[in-house]
């Protein structure tokens, strides 16, 4: 993982150096790439993906507006950015059509559920939540 944390400064310059909404939209994913590195540089158990068996990351409160929008145009393929390795990333939300899936199951594939869906998905490895909706998380 310190090699990956290592890595993450030069990462940073070329995220940077994207234009303004290129950059904003590719954060939402290069935060997850992120969180995975940070977690393990600072000795949290996280599962590396594998083939086969890829990294699982629920984003909980997910919207079609915005994740559902992002994930249609390829932006949630940098969620394995830093390692490279197979990531599964499910976009959770109450209004989300289940049909979405997007992305290489070798890199990165994307799909959507709803809650109700919960139980057929394989368990997560990560939660994040980016921009919780009071209708869809409770405080």
């Amino acid at each position: 993982w310190q090699s990956l944390l290592e890595l993450c400064e030069g990462y940073r310059e070329l995220h940077a150096a994207e234009p303004p909404l290129e950059k904003r939209a590719l954060s939402w994913s290069r935060c997850i790439a992120f969180a995975q590195v940070i977690l393990g540089a600072r000795s949290i158990p996280i599962h590396r993906g594998q083939q086969g068996k890829p990294l699982v990351v629920w984003v909980l409160a997910a919207t079609e507006e915005v994740e559902g929008a992002l994930a249609a145009n390829g932006y949630f393929q940098d969620a394995s950015w830093l390692n490279r390795a197979p990531t599964e990333v499910v976009l959770l939300g109450s209004s989300l059509r289940s049909s979405l899936r997007f992305g290489d199951a070798r890199a990165c594939s994307v799909r959507a559920a709803s809650y109700s869906e919960v139980q057929d998905l394989p368990e997560p490895h990560m939660c994040i939540l980016f921009m919780p909706d009071r209708h869809d998380v409770a405080f």
